[in-house]
C-alpha cells in the first residue's frame, strides 16, 4: 500500500499559503484514492467505487435505495453508479429492481453475497486505516477532520458521522 514515488507535491511556484494549502488537499486527496484503490483491489478484489457502494447501501438493511440515492451519496462516481451497479449486479452483490411507484428509479438491495463481501471490507477496515494511521496520531486526525470539516462549512460535529457499519444493516457507534 505504499507508493512513495508520488507522494510528494510538485514543485511549482505557490502563489499564497491558500494555494499551497488547496494544492495540498487535492494532492493528497489524489493519493489516499489511489493507496486506498490499490488495497482495495489487492484485498478484496474488488474496486474502491464498489466498495464505497457496499458500504453505502449497508445502513439500509433490507430497504431499497434508489440508484439515484447513491448517486448523491457518491459524490465523486455519481454519474457512475448505474454502471456500477450494473456490474455488481453480474457479481451477484446486489439485486436492482424497478420502482413500483415511480417507473424512472431503479432500486437496489444488498443480496447475500454482498453482504459476505461487506463483511470482508469491515474485517479489513483497520488494515486501511493504516494507510493514515502509520503517519498520523488519533489526536492528528480528530484535528484534520474537525478543521475539514470547518472549510466545508460544517459547523456540526463531524463526529456523528462516524458509524461502524454491519452486513446486517445496522450501525453501530
Amino acid at each position: 500500500m505504499d507508493n512513495k514515488k508520488n507522494d510528494r507535491l510538485p514543485i511549482i511556484p505557490y502563489l499564497s499559503l491558500h494555494h499551497l494549502l488547496r494544492s495540498n488537499i487535492l494532492y493528497t486527496a489524489s493519493w489516499l484514492k489511489n493507496e486506498l484503490s490499490m488495497a482495495t483491489d489487492e484485498m478484496l478484489g474488488i474496486t474502491l467505487p464498489k466498495a464505497r457502494i457496499l458500504l453505502a447501501l449497508s445502513d439500509r438493511g433490507d430497504k431499497p435505495t434508489s440508484t439515484k440515492e447513491l448517486s448523491e451519496k457518491m459524490i465523486d462516481i455519481g454519474s457512475d453508479v448505474p454502471k456500477l451497479v450494473d456490474r455488481m449486479v453480474l457479481r451477484g452483490f446486489i439485486k436492482k429492481e424497478a420502482s413500483k411507484t415511480d417507473k424512472r428509479l431503479v432500486h437496489v438491495t444488498l443480496t447475500s453475497a454482498g453482504k459476505a463481501m461487506l463483511d470482508r471490507i469491515i474485517e479489513a477496515s483497520p488494515t486501511f486505516d493504516k494507510v493514515t494511521s502509520n503517519m498520523l496520531s488519533d489526536e492528528e486526525a480528530d484535528t484534520l477532520n474537525t478543521l475539514l470539516s470547518k472549510m466545508r462549512g460544517h459547523k456540526e460535529e463531524y463526529d456523528k458521522l462516524i458509524k461502524k457499519p454491519t452486513a446486517k444493516g445496522k450501525t453501530k457507534k
